[in-house]
This record gives structure tokens, C-alpha cells and sequence, in this order.
């Protein structure tokens, strides 16, 4: 879940201080925990885990030059967590927080929107497909039209308008972190499954 609050920031802050990215995600942390942290085809993962009440950095078994050296959590005590800063091909992927789950909840936006078919459609199209493609404007709605046959084009953009008034999409029509975090991994098949 991409998440943007101040504690979070304060967390990638302790955690990684040269961070300077404004990618933030939570995830649940699921044991065991099995990682290693070297470079591999211009990809690397780093690691550090951090104490919750005062943000000590605590120490990891070195393994990050060896190819075949993993690090195994079977388990963190209490209050520990995870925080993972990703560089993939030479692009920065922003840090990742893995929380336990007791101290999942209290991360988590409070949203109370409940949004109409139309409103997750565009959602979903609009995290999964480009604007334009091969000479083809508008993609995202003929994608999502072949999908729901019953979508408009008055009706998609009376609800893209009023996304962008929640602040799901920004004013060019891009899916900002609240739209993704609406939808997470929704897909049209699930859409369509929903009850």
C-alpha cells in the first residue's frame, strides 16, 4: 500500500537517512523472513531493522557481497520492523516498511468513500493501461469498455472528473497513491466477480 504520513517519511528518514525519494509503501510483515541484499543485474535491495519506539537501528548479519548468503528472521520481537530501500535497474523503487501486523492498522489511511462501479473502472484502467497507445487515444476507456460493454463515454468522464475532485487522480488524469490504495490489486476480472 503506497502511503504518504509523517511518521512513515520519519521512519524511512532513521532508516535510510541519504533517502531523498518520496516512494513510501507498507506491507504486512509475514514470517519467516528470508532476504539477501546484493547487486545483481544493476538491482539491489537494502536493508535495516529499526526498533518502533526510538527508531534504533539494530544490526544484520552481513551477507550483502555473497550472492548465496541469505539472511532468515524466523521472527522479530516485538516492535521491531522491516524497512527495505529497492533500487531496480538503476531506478530508484522508493522504501518499503514492513510492519507487523498489530502495528499494521495504525499505518493505514482512514477512507470511508465508497465508490461506484464506474469510479473503481477508472481506477483500475487508469493504474493499468496507458492514455494512448499505437496511434489509439484514449486506451484506458476502450479497454475498460471491452469489459463492461454498458460504459459511456459521458459517464466515464463525468466520474473521471469527479475523481479528480477527490484527489484519486491528479488534474492530468493520472492515479495518484490514494486511487492505487483504493483499488490495490483490484483487476476487471475481480471487478466483475465482486458481490
Amino acid at each position: 500500500m503506497y502511503i504518504n504520513n509523517e511518521k512513515v517519511k520519519e521512519i524511512a528518514k532513521r532508516a535510510f537517512p541519504g533517502y531523498s525519494g518520496r516512494k513510501f509503501k507498507i506491507e504486512p510483515l509475514n514470517f519467516p523472513i528470508e532476504f539477501s541484499s546484493y547487486w545483481d543485474g544493476g538491482s539491489r535491495n537494502y536493508y535495516v531493522l529499526l526498533r518502533l519506539d526510538n527508531y534504533e537501528i539494530l544490526p544484520i548479519e552481513n551477507t550483502w557481497s555473497n550472492p548465496f548468503g541469505r539472511v532468515n528472521i524466523p521472527e522479530l520481537p516485538y516492535g521491531i520492523i522491516l524497512v527495505e530501500h529497492t533500487i531496480f535497474c538503476g531506478k530508484d523503487l522508493g522504501i518499503t516498511i514492513f510492519l507487523p501486523k498489530e502495528a499494521f492498522q495504525n499505518f493505514l489511511p482512514v477512507n470511508n468513500d465508497i465508490l461506484s462501479l464506474t469510479e473503481k473502472i477508472i481506477l483500475i484502467a487508469t493504474r493499468s493501461y496507458k492514455s494512448s497507445y499505437a496511434g489509439v487515444s484514449n486506451c484506458r476507456f476502450h479497454e475498460a469498455r471491452k469489459n463492461f460493454p454498458s460504459l459511456t463515454i459521458d459517464s466515464w468522464e463525468e466520474n473521471k472528473l469527479r475523481l479528480i475532485s477527490k484527489g484519486y487522480l491528479n488534474r492530468a488524469g493520472a492515479i495518484t497513491n490514494s486511487g492505487r490504495n483504493l483499488v490495490d490489486n483490484l483487476d476487471f476480472w475481480k471487478l466483475k466477480n465482486e458481490k
